[in-house]
């Protein structure tokens, strides 16, 4: 299963962090770091909606290179604003 990292802009309180326990949250300066894994194209995009509804826009959304390059997942994400990248 790959391994996801999404940024999002300010520090993801405990509130946020509880809700998302598949995924580790690291701050660092002006922004928070998750990384984590889902099992399906839904689950990635619960985290992504969960997120924005608690004001916490991903700034990029990234799939570890060694898990899943072609993941199938982000293929299919539409991430409206938000930039995709691989690696």
């Amino acid at each position: 299963m790959p391994e996801y990292e999404i940024q999002v802009a300010g520090p993801i309180g405990p509130v946020v962090a509880s809700a998302l326990p598949e995924f580790t949250a690291v701050a660092v300066p002006t922004v928070t770091v998750l990384g984590g894994t889902v099992a399906c194209p839904d689950e990635l995009s619960s985290v992504v909606d969960l997120l924005t509804a608690h004001g916490f826009a991903p700034i990029e959304l990234r799939v570890d290179p060694q898990d899943g390059a072609d993941d199938p997942i982000l293929a299919g994400l539409p991430l409206q604003d938000h930039r995709a990248t691989g690696g």
